[in-house]
């Protein structure tokens, strides 16, 4: 990066908005450089070092706290000052992304021209007090710049002047809130009025005796009320009539060979600083003991991190230990004056709630845990979310000891996940009943799978005439003993949360495509129309019978998946495009890029890919845009309803309109009369499924 005269960037996606920024700056008679997107300012930040940034908070593809935070993450960029534009009811966006907050300035919509003009001016101000220090030390401004080592300059009356980016991130605040404060003040606890005695303090009689003065250890307030511990340097400056004196300071950690840190490390969990499973126990166990005394009840939280393995493959170990720490710090701020946070191992939390006079009391706690863990996680340039699911164990209700409790709160967990993400449930005796249940269907379901006891149905597709079949549909079934016949909807659950989702899905693929090869000459897939289309306006010819397999989440993942589905389809001389992968949208609603990237890998191989539920589910649009798809299955009691609502059929209508203008082939499955079938007729319904084609 190079120093030109200074320059402003404006970085607005409204031109217009960036010409009256330009008005209004006019006399100032400085360099600006427009931009319409962040990353072409990022781009040009590579080159030119911009005196101030303006940035606006909402714009396309990359916003403003995004941009900001991908400049907090380079070396380079961190310490450029940034005025960021908000409009009025940015509130809680501003929440979602406070970290960020702290180490920039704000300037709210409409913008005031005086306002604008005189926070760019104090930009230039610090701008001008960077460049003297960077003379003294004859270092081109690069000890301004160290990430971990904050850098105030002060005026002989102990005013700070200037501050450093990495000062503003270790005070927790913003150049506009400590340029022109004591220097004094930060040495003493916010709550009290500070009145200056600079003359009489130890750092200026030192420094104006032309000695360096360094502080090996003492204690500086931030904003936010608390405090850090500094190893410190003032150093005076000589024949500059603006600038005292400069002040350097580095955070201390803690000595990993002192006694107490040793002590710790037997009971605390390292990575966050949180007590481990073994300490919180202990105090749990504590806690009980002292409220069996008083008529209140006390609450576990047990806090299950969604999908947080896919950071750590994605982004790396590194991140994931500093988005668990960032989960500890706003869990250790989520929680009340009494309550205590531990880590229970891995990607799971726990939370005491002391002294409640009922378990509602709790959800409040937990709800608020929500909320906070939700908003988005800034680490390294990378914006990463991390959802959770909450357990919650009562005493004295589900449990009168630590282990019992947790391992309650741990089984309410399974309970909110089956709701989905980002819920909390309590545990009761209906819940443990139904997870023994679950236990014991989990069993019997390893041992059907073990002795190849599952069923599979192969029902039939059409292309609109019972002539014409053009595939399979292979439909698992499983007997239980005591609960019968089981359908896929029904134990898809228990062989995803046993892990045998992926041996029972090898086994379904070899028996269809084994199916499908010894039945080829069997199938009548072409109808004396020759492709011309039939009497119900489908087509009436199929190059090659297809067989359709609904998969999930966790078999398209799996490291061998692909692999296997290609070697199967090669021993029975099948081509890749005869095999139909069927996705259900509402598993899929909630997509890591994990399973976008292995889909896509299958998709490019010449698997085809099906949707089913499409339009109906729980996805957004930007999900249908962004899997590759071939073929969507429309809901039976879509078709149903809109025979009977004008506005049903409408929507019927609108959504048919988008799969065939997104060039996907269509499917409704569950034609079992022959009203449906004429209602369907002309529509261009590529496959369909149902009773009507079997008589």
């Amino acid at each position: 990066m190079s120093q030109p005269s200074p320059v402003i960037f404006i970085v607005d996606d409204k031109l217009e908005n960036c010409k009256q920024l330009e008005v209004m700056l006019a006399d100032l008679s400085m360099g600006i450089l427009t931009f319409q997107s962040a990353q072409s300012a990022l781009d040009k930040l590579q080159e030119i070092i911009p005196l101030i940034l303006i940035l606006d908070a909402d714009m396309p593809e990359m916003d403003g706290y995004q941009m900001i935070n991908q400049m907090q993450a380079d070396d380079a960029m961190r310490h450029i000052p940034v005025l960021l534009m908000t409009p009025n009811f940015s509130d809680a966006k501003q929440m979602l992304y406070s970290p960020l907050m702290e180490v920039i300035d704000t300037i709210a919509k409409p913008i005031s021209p005086g306002v604008l003009i005189e926070k760019v001016r104090a930009a230039k101000e610090l701008d001008r007090y960077q460049k003297i220090i960077a003379e003294v030390l004859d270092d081109d401004g690069q000890a301004m710049r160290k990430k971990h080592e904050g850098v105030l300059a002060l005026d002989e009356l102990g005013h700070v002047k200037f501050v450093n980016s990495s000062a503003l991130r270790m005070l927790r605040t913003t150049a506009p809130n400590l340029v022109d404060t004591y220097f004094e003040s930060l040495f003493q606890d916010p709550c009290e009025t500070v009145v200056s005695e600079w003359e009489k303090h130890p750092i200026p009689k030192v420094c104006m005796e032309g000695n360096i003065l360094q502080v090996e250890e003492t204690k500086l307030w931030c904003a936010d009320g608390d405090s850090i511990r500094v190893k410190l340097a003032a150093i005076p400056l000589f024949d500059q009539p603006e600038l005292n004196m400069f002040v350097a300071f580095k955070i201390i950690n803690e000595d990993p060979n002192s006694k107490d840190k040793l002590e710790a490390l037997m009971h605390l969990d390292q990575l966050t600083g949180l007590p481990n499973r073994e300490k919180f126990g202990e105090k749990l166990d504590l806690e009980i003991g002292r409220i069996r005394k008083e008529n209140t009840w006390l609450a576990v939280l047990y806090i299950d991190l969604l999908h947080f393995k896919n950071i750590n493959e994605s982004l790396g170990h590194q991140i994931g230990d500093e988005v668990l720490k960032s989960v500890a710090e706003r869990l250790n701020k989520s929680v009340r004056i009494g309550d205590f946070v531990g880590r229970i191992g891995g990607d799971v939390f726990a939370v005491v709630v002391n002294g409640i006079t009922s378990p509602g009391v709790s959800g409040q706690v937990a709800q608020k845990i929500l909320t906070s863990l939700k908003a988005p996680y800034l680490v390294k340039g990378y914006e990463v979310f991390v959802g959770c699911n909450i357990g919650i164990a009562t005493y004295p209700n589900s449990g009168s000891h630590s282990s019992v409790l947790l391992k309650n709160a741990d089984l309410a967990t399974d309970k909110a996940k089956a709701l989905g993400s980002d819920n909390y449930q309590y545990f009761s005796a209906e819940m443990n009943r139904e997870i023994l249940e679950r236990l014991s269907l989990e069993k019997s379901f390893r041992k059907s799978i073990q002795s190849e006891g599952i069923e599979f149905e192969l029902v039939p597709i059409y292309q609109g005439s019972p002539k014409v079949i053009c595939g399979y549909e292979m439909v698992p079934t499983w007997t239980h003993e005591t609960h019968g016949v089981m359908t896929s909807e029904q134990f898809y659950p228990i062989a995803e949360q046993t892990g045998l989702m992926v041996d029972l899905g090898f086994m379904m693929f070899e028996q269809g495509c084994k199916f499908l090869a010894g039945n080829l000459s069997a199938i009548d897939h072409q109808s004396s129309d020759e492709g011309e289309g039939n009497e119900h306006g489908v087509l009436a010819r199929v190059d090659k019978p297809f067989i359709c397999f609904r998969v999930t989440p966790q078999q398209i993942v799996s490291s061998d998946f692909s692999t296997k589905l290609t070697e199967l389809a090669k021993e029975q001389g099948l081509s890749h495009h005869q095999l139909i992968l069927e996705l259900c949208e509402t598993q899929f609603s909630r997509y890591q890029a994990s399973h976008l990237e292995a889909l896509k890998s299958i998709y490019n191989l010449g698997f085809k890919v099906l949707l089913a539920n499409f339009g109906m589910g729980y996805a957004p649009f930007n999900m249908l845009l962004d899997l590759p798809l071939n073929v969507v299955k429309l809901p039976s009691d879509l078709v149903e309803r809109s025979m009977k609502s004008d506005s049903v059929e409408q929507l019927f209508l609108g959504i048919l309109a988008m799969a065939q203008k997104m060039q996907l082939y269509v499917w409704v499955d569950q034609v079992n009369n022959q009203e449906t079938l004429d209602f369907l007729s002309g529509q261009h319904i590529e496959y369909m499924q149902g009773s009507i084609f079997n008589g």
